[in-house]
């Protein structure tokens, strides 16, 4: 009895407790192994084979070296590169004015100056590269110099999460020695890169290069050359000239026009060779190379033909003259022709001035007693005095040359 009793009221408690619990929570657990799972990494890697450096090692202008490199794809992935090249060591001058044209696989990639050098390739099967150095400035300070450089591929992933890799090749090359073979009086006198408006303007107002004689005969450049550093050339001849002619004076001068032409003098420096027909080191005359150019300024001897280089005001065709000698002349030439204005400007006759020496003016006029001259042996000359513009002009009489003729002393 008692027991039932105790069982019921446990269950009305349980009944009644049951709106009195709060939410409850359960956790699954399971675990799953996956079994022959691989992962692997690509990897972006390339490497450079080339036998020998550039041969031959010394260069004389007008000659090329070459060297060859086979770049071997050794990564997995897939990639582009640039190519370019920096100078590590040696004569800054030699390795600017040094050239150079790269091919792939047969294909010209690139033509220019060695420290310009850029070209983005994609990665192929095959990339045989082939590079051709060469040197076109016939400057004498060029001579007996190293030039130390790196040829640079960078490569990179195409279109991936920025792998790359970079192989160097390590180059150097030299200068020999060589002189201007050709003996002429004829010389480099002024160059005009960056004149005013466009560098290739028809005639005259392109770029131009001016010659100088320097002997006391006439000279002929007729089908004589100029070239730039680029190896670029133009032909002189009649239509180029400023005299539409191809002689030079002695101690004269002839401007070519070289804008119109493939020859191209950049603004920001390059070098004109002369060649006394045609291109070659054994017809070198003359040589001269320039640095950054402002434009309406010319590079230019001073004296002409001797002397050193200058950047004046352009003088084509005549003699040149330093910015400020110029200056100073266009003052002085002012000065004068206000000084010459001042002279002509016309000036009020002064009255003639006493005087305690005899003078002719004021003499009445002579009449003499007959109209017929003097027949004696011996003629008296009167001084004629003739009115003067300016008291400057009027001679005076000395008291020993004033003849005053009385009648008596002329006879018939």
């Amino acid at each position: 009895m008692t027991k039932r009793f105790l069982f019921k009221i446990a269950i009305l408690l349980i009944i009644f407790s049951l709106p009195l619990i709060g939410t409850t929570s359960a956790s699954l657990v399971d675990t799953e192994t996956s079994l022959t799972n691989t992962m692997s990494a690509s990897s972006l890697d390339f490497s450079l084979t080339s036998p020998d450096d550039f041969l031959p090692d010394t260069l004389t202008p007008g000659d090329s070296s070459t060297r060859s490199a086979n770049l071997v794809k050794v990564g997995s992935l897939d990639f582009q590169y640039n190519l370019s090249a920096i100078q590590t060591d040696g004569d800054s001058d030699l390795c600017n004015a040094l050239q150079i044209e790269t091919r792939l696989n047969g294909m010209v990639r690139y033509s220019g100056s060695l420290l310009g050098l850029t070209a983005t390739e994609v990665f192929n099967p095959v990339n045989n590269w082939e590079f051709y150095l060469s040197l076109n400035d016939y400057n004498l300070s060029l001579q007996s110099k190293t030039c130390n450089f790196n040829l640079i591929f960078n490569g990179e992933q195409i279109g991936g999460n920025g792998f790359t890799d970079q192989e160097i090749l390590p180059s150097v090359i030299n200068s020999s020695t060589w002189e201007a073979t050709a003996s002429s009086d004829i010389v480099l006198n002024e160059i005009l890169p960056n004149p005013s408006g466009l560098d290739s303007a028809p005639n005259p107002n392109g770029e131009w290069v001016e010659l100088y004689n320097k002997s006391d005969t006439v000279v002929s450049v007729e089908n004589w050359h100029l070239t730039d550093a680029s190896s670029n050339s133009v032909l002189i001849n009649g239509s180029k000239t400023n005299t539409g002619g191809t002689d030079i004076d002695g101690f004269g001068f002839l401007v070519v026009y070289v804008g119109p032409t493939s020859l191209t003098l950049n603004d920001a420096g390059d070098t004109v060779n002369l060649f006394m027909g045609p291109v070659d080191l054994i017809n070198l005359v003359d040589s001269h190379t320039y640095g950054d150019t402002p434009e309406a300024k010319s590079i230019a001897r001073i004296p002409d033909g001797w002397g050193d280089w200058f950047d004046p005001i352009p003088t084509p065709g005549g003699p040149n003259k330093l910015e400020l000698e110029l200056e100073e002349r266009v003052s002085q030439d002012n000065q004068a022709e206000a000084t010459e204005e001042k002279t002509e400007e016309p000036e009020a006759t002064p009255e003639p001035e006493s005087s305690s020496e005899p003078e002719s003016s004021p003499e009445p006029d002579l009449i003499l007693p007959s109209p017929e001259p003097a027949t004696q042996s011996s003629e008296i000359n009167l001084p004629v005095v003739e009115p003067s513009p300016s008291p400057e002009l009027q001679p005076e009489l000395e008291p020993e040359e004033t003849i005053i003729i009385q009648p008596d002393d002329v006879q018939d």
